[in-house]
């Protein structure tokens, strides 16, 4: 009987042991590491785990032991920070010293006190010692190496798959013993409107691209004109698995207008995916991009610009090419309107504060146009030349823009 309640007593301890998951790392501080490392622990089950026995190793070529832990009940849901004596606040103090990667894999390991449970987090590559993983296997998935002053925290607290590179990102604003942001990668897809029952009907998919359930907060938003019209609070949405969400856009004329629909989650890794933008009542899409106006010959400390007027909604990969050869690529979203290329927008807005910030569209790289007169080329992605102008010497004044202009069916460029 004795040995049976033994045995029921382990594999109850086994189980819980099971809910404590490093759910937070932060190894390499700048400049010195020692007095600012910490590890950070979560309950991530519904019932309290009393830790005693339980223990932290670390790993360069093999794991040793740095802590052990004393009696201490975890709370299901709460955090547990162990850290070097400079942090303040924290639950346990000992000398840490964790490996900083850079080179080979590097380990730290939670070990419950019966050694039934570990939960390993392994780190940059490769792994030439061959550390194991929770599996006992030979670790070929790992988490990546942040710079110093970055954690490498879980994508969703308590989120375990046993599988570093799915479950651990960089996290530029480490929280000890605070929840971690969630970085679930959404994405909106397929985007609608249509007239219904005296005005507009929208739909979009909102699709969730992580391994992990999104739990955290999420509003999608519909905007007509600028003006917020609806805002919708989103609940779970299963690991990979997508959600239909409409709402009424409030339109009773025959004019034209935008609609934005946005995702609202600063956390998102990824917020190229997070808006879509239709067009109700516009006339037919014309397609094409052409070169609008061009800035040449700036004021002294101002730069160069190039402004392009997209008529349809198609979007792509472009790219500009001088006289000379020289030239730089760039994206422009599928939205109807006009484009100002330029190397700096906090520049641009500077002097033309009137420019809207969603109009700029800042290149890393740029060829520099001759004041003498110049060719500027524009292709697609496909290398096909879409538009292109040329200008010759004194075409403007310092501080003046080249501007199209239609005249009788003809492209005409003036002096603005």
């Amino acid at each position: 009987m004795k040995h049976c309640l033994a045995l029921l007593l382990l594999l109850c301890t086994g189980f819980l042991g099971a809910q404590v998951v490093i759910n937070e790392l932060y190894y390499d501080h700048p400049g010195v590491d020692t007095g600012h490392e910490w590890i950070e622990l979560y309950n991530s089950g519904t019932q309290d785990v009393n830790l005693e026995g339980a223990r932290i190793l670390k790993a360069g070529t093999n794991f040793v032991e740095v802590f052990e832990f004393p009696r201490f009940i975890l709370r299901a849901g709460r955090y547990l920070l162990l850290a070097e004596d400079l942090v303040p606040n924290a639950h346990f103090y000992a000398n840490l010293a964790f490996q900083n990667g850079g080179g080979a894999t590097d380990a730290v390991r939670f070990v419950s006190a019966d050694e039934t449970y570990t939960d390993t987090v392994l780190y940059d590559a490769p792994n030439g010692n061959e550390l194991p993983d929770d599996t006992g296997n030979i670790a070929g998935s790992f988490a990546p190496r942040g710079p110093a002053g970055t954690s490498l925290a879980r994508i969703v607290n308590g989120f375990d798959t046993d599988d570093c590179a799915v479950d651990w990102v960089v996290e530029t604003n480490p929280t000890p013993a605070r929840a971690n942001p969630h970085r679930i990668d959404f994405a909106l897809a397929a985007a609608k409107v249509w007239p219904e029952a005296g005005s507009w009907l929208s739909e979009v998919w909102v699709k969730n691209l992580s391994p992990a359930p999104s739990s955290c907060e999420v509003t999608l938003e519909f905007w007509l004109d600028e003006v917020n019209v609806e805002s919708l609070s989103l609940g779970n949405i299963p690991a990979q698995d997508s959600l239909l969400l409409q709402a009424w856009i409030p339109i009773h004329d025959e004019e034209e207008h935008q609609i934005l629909i946005r995702l609202e989650h600063p956390w998102d890794p990824d917020q190229s995916n997070n808006q879509i933008y239709l067009n109700v009542g516009a006339p037919p899409d014309e397609g094409g991009i052409v070169i609008n106006e061009i800035m040449y010959r700036p004021a002294v400390g101002e730069q160069e610009w190039i402004e392009l007027w997209q008529r349809g909604s198609s979007g792509g990969s472009y790219y500009i090419q001088d006289r000379s050869g020289g030239g730089f690529d760039f994206e422009l979203p599928g939205r109807r309107g006009y484009y100002v290329l330029c190397t700096s927008a906090a520049q641009l807005l500077a002097r033309y504060p009137e420019c809207e910030m969603s109009s700029i569209i800042e290149v890393k790289r740029w060829t520099a146009l001759n004041n003498d007169g110049d060719d500027v080329y524009l292709y697609d992605e496909d290398e096909e030349l879409i538009d292109s102008m040329s200008y010759a010497s004194g075409a403007t004044k310092a501080d003046q823009s080249l501007e199209r202009y239609e005249r009788e069916g003809e492209v005409r460029w003036r002096a603005s």
